[in-house]
């Protein structure tokens, strides 16, 4: 079914504080022990992870409403790349939210021109404050098999085992990429990095159904399997649920 554009919009807005944090990645990042260059980190694709908490089930369909009207506003703004949206299951009711811009600057831009907007204060006033979780990485490795919209948005947030460097962990995940691209049901992947040390994999599903199947079998394949022992399982948390709507 196709799903109409405005269902298929989500906020880009995070926090009246965003460009603060953006700014905070930008030094990092510039000036972090990789020795990236400022103006090559600073081209570099963005992505701002947000998990909203609402009140009670009842206060959902709100919560949604006033994301998309805060899409209408980010689809216009420069560098503006993805969105995707899906309802985390569980109590209390999450959304999950991942916005991609074109680099750092974009992401600045769009916080400063959208900061106090009658649609981000809607926004804003549908959730739990103190619950919202925001996080920002920078884009490592991307991967697109398909065009079509997701049914399952998946974002897993880890850190590696100590010791593990970043060249080490990049360089078992790409070892998986044929595992990956083998899957079925895998529209793409990506791979991001915050200042902090923490990781982002970003994989779009066709279905939930093509998870649970394709899930477990790359888990067993020898390059995603090599991978995955990189990673530290008490430093693991995965954010997925069904699509709520993407636009591009």
């Amino acid at each position: 079914m196709q799903v109409p554009a405005r269902a298929r919009c989500l906020s880009a807005y995070g926090v009246t504080s965003l460009a603060v944090g953006a700014l905070v990645l930008t030094l990092l990042v510039a000036g972090s022990k990789e020795g990236v260059a400022k103006d090559e980190a600073s081209t570099d694709p963005v992505l701002e992870v947000v998990i909203d908490t609402a009140p009670s089930a009842h206060h959902r369909p709100t919560l949604r409403q006033r994301m998309l009207a805060s899409c209408e506003a980010a689809q216009k703004r420069p560098g503006f790349r993805r969105a995707d949206a899906a309802l985390v299951p569980g109590s209390p009711v999450r959304l999950l939210r991942a916005t991609e811009w074109a680099s750092v600057a974009d992401l600045e831009a769009a916080s400063l021109a959208g900061d106090g907007s009658a649609a981000e204060k809607g926004l804003l006033a549908a959730v739990l404050p103190q619950y919202r979780k925001v996080r920002y990485f920078r884009q490592l490795r991307e991967h697109r098999y398909s065009d079509g919209n997701p049914g399952l948005f998946e974002v897993t947030i880890y850190r590696t085992k100590p010791g593990t460097t970043r060249e080490a962990n990049l360089a078992r995940f790409d070892a998986a990429e044929a595992d990956f691209a083998k899957g079925e049901g895998i529209l793409g992947h990506s791979m991001w990095i915050a200042p902090s040390g923490h990781w982002a994999h970003v994989v779009h599903w066709r279905s939930e159904a093509d998870f649970k199947k394709t899930g477990k079998a790359l888990m067993r394949s020898k390059g995603v399997g090599g991978w995955i022992r990189s990673l530290d399982f008490q430093r693991f948390t995965v954010w997925k649920g069904p699509a709520l709507g993407t636009v591009r």
